[in-house]
This record gives C-alpha cells, sequence and structure tokens, in this order.
C-alpha cells in the first residue's frame, strides 16, 4: 500500500490528448534558444562560451537581429540577467558587454552579497516575472545548482532542475545554463555533459561550441547541438527553409558538405560575427 502525506490518497484526474491545445515552440533564437525552456551550452575552457552569450545578450538588449537571422527578425529590446561566478562585472563582464553596443540598463545582475543563488533560489522567479526577462544566464552550472547537490546524482540533479524548467515554463523566459564539458574525446557532446547524463535529460536544447582545426583562424567555432525542433507540418517547411538558409550562412565548405548536412552544424568566425567574443 502507497504511504501519502498526512494519510490522504491522491485523487485521480486526467486529461484527454483531445483537451490539450497544441503550441508551436517559440524560439529566442533559432534553432538554438527555445523560450519558455532550459538549455545547455558546453564547451571546453576558453572556447568562448561566456563570450558568445554576453554578445548575445548585447544584441537582445538593443533589439536587433541576431547572427543568422532576416533582416525583418528585429523586435523590441530585451532584458537580460546574467549571473556568473567566472568573471568579475566591473573589469570583465560590463566591458565586453559595452564594447559590443549593448544597453548596461537591459542586463542586470541579482546581488549574491549576502547569499548565493541557486537552481531553486526564488529571487529568480522573482527578478524574471519583475524586469520581464527575456533570458537569463547561469555560468557555470556548477555554481548554481547548489551546494548540497551531487551532479551524479540524477534524482537530486533531476530535482534542481526542475526548478528552473517550471520558472522557464511559467514565465516564457529562456533559461541558459553554461556548462563546461568533461574530458572524454571522440564521442557525442551530448555525453560530454559534467555529471549524471540525467542533467542532458533536463535540457530541452543542447549545445556545444567548439574550436575547428583550422589553425590559420582560432577563433573559428563549429556549433552543435541536439533540441527539440518540433512543430506542426505547416511549420515544418519553414522550418527547413530557415535550416538550409542557416547552413548556407555558416557552411564554408562545398555545395553538399556531409560535415555541415545535419541542421545547426556549420562553422562561424566568433569575432567576426560577435565582435565583442575576443
Amino acid at each position: 500500500m502507497t504511504d501519502y502525506p498526512n494519510n490522504i490518497p491522491a485523487k485521480l484526474e486526467i486529461i484527454k490528448a483531445s483537451e490539450i491545445t497544441p503550441k508551436e515552440v517559440r524560439w529566442l533564437w533559432y534553432p538554438y534558444i527555445p523560450f519558455g525552456k532550459v538549455t545547455l551550452l558546453q564547451g571546453d575552457p576558453s572556447d568562448g562560451k561566456s563570450k558568445l552569450m554576453l554578445s548575445l545578450a548585447a544584441l537582445l538588449s538593443k533589439g536587433v537581429p541576431l547572427p543568422f537571422a532576416d533582416e525583418d527578425e528585429s523586435g523590441e529590446p530585451m532584458t537580460v540577467i546574467y549571473q556568473t561566478t567566472e568573471n568579475d562585472a566591473d573589469d570583465t563582464v560590463v566591458p565586453r558587454f559595452n564594447s559590443a553596443g549593448g544597453d548596461g540598463d537591459l542586463l542586470i545582475f541579482i546581488k549574491e552579497d549576502e547569499k548565493s543563488l541557486t537552481f531553486g533560489d526564488d529571487r529568480i522567479r522573482e527578478a524574471v516575472e519583475k524586469y520581464h526577462a527575456k533570458l537569463l544566464i547561469l555560468d557555470p552550472m556548477s555554481s548554481y545548482i547548489g551546494d548540497t547537490c551531487s551532479m551524479n546524482n540524477a534524482n537530486e540533479t533531476r530535482a534542481e532542475f526542475n526548478h528552473l524548467i517550471a520558472v522557464a515554463k511559467d514565465t516564457g523566459c529562456a533559461i541558459v545554463i553554461i556548462v563546461h564539458m568533461n574530458k572524454a574525446k571522440d564521442t557525442s557532446p551530448l555525453y560530454r555533459t559534467n555529471g549524471s547524463i540525467d542533467i542532458a535529460g533536463a535540457a530541452s536544447s543542447i549545445l556545444a561550441v567548439t574550436r575547428t582545426a583550422n589553425k590559420q583562424n582560432p577563433a573559428e567555432r563549429y556549433p552543435s547541438g541536439e533540441n527539440l525542433r518540433r512543430g506542426s507540418a505547416e511549420n515544418r517547411a519553414t522550418q527547413r527553409a530557415q535550416e538550409r538558409k542557416l547552413r548556407k550562412s555558416q557552411c564554408r565548405h562545398r555545395a553538399n558538405c556531409p560535415q555541415c548536412s545535419l541542421q545547426g552544424h556549420g562553422r562561424f568566425d566568433l569575432q567576426r560575427v560577435f565582435p565583442a567574443a575576443h
């Protein structure tokens, strides 16, 4: 017999699929970062993860189109929350943001002087809702998942991620967690996430930014990812057209390059596309 809290059994409730209204996934940066979901951005040290996200934050704060997007995809300037223990705000984060032309009034930080922030901290939801933030960046995961959470314990990591998943879903805010890869080589980035594989399972989109073999251009990067690219039949044709455009704009190989045949795979110059990323 199941033990229920306070000896009160849960009432059985169901909902039919016919009673659920399907909706499209909305994208902050197609096809990498969805709104209302948690995204992991992985990479080895010094591969440009933080610089990439800070440059995106600057563009979003100005309401200009993101790289590889159509010119008419510009929107309203967005508020971005940026939390990091990797770099100081005064001598690294803000100068990089300013050099990218970002609006300093729309990049905000939750103060951690009295208490360090964790995934389950109520201040995250409060800040997102109060300042209508559209993007929250936590850099790196190991600093914010919580001191009492073992990253190798699936039950503990999933419980911590559920806090952020709920915030993203309820507010529509895109949440990006920057993650250092483990030392495993010659394997999918999906299996190079530090800690339990359930960390990768908790995210809706997983991105990896790695250096290419082009030694003549150390700023060249190769993005790859696994995400939830789903939609109605009506929308998939549009998605495929956008994917072809993205591949064409990124790929520097021959027309039918097998390396770039998968959506979301290609090459870009980190310094050319994001001038602040240096």
